[in-house]
């Protein structure tokens, strides 16, 4: 019992400790910053490797996520 339960807390604390290292690789570098244009308010996060390419834009739900997205399809 008392081997099994050493097994699951090693296997516990490698998974946590690879979360952390892969969190880390991935959102290493990537910073949010703010857009107020055109009546849109909110933060995008981007790397400077990533300009003038092809882009996915997530807007948020809620109350307000359908009036929103439908906004920034017409100004689009």
């Amino acid at each position: 019992m008392k081997k099994k339960l050493t097994i699951l807390f090693g296997v516990l604390i490698t998974l946590i400790l690879c979360y952390l290292v892969v969190d880390y690789a991935l959102f290493s570098g990537i910073r949010s910053k703010s857009i107020n244009e055109n009546g849109f308010q909110g933060s995008y996060f981007t790397k400077e490797n990533i300009e003038n390419k092809t882009a996915v834009i997530l807007i948020g739900g809620g109350v307000w996520g359908d009036y929103w997205a439908q906004e920034f399809a017409q100004k689009v």
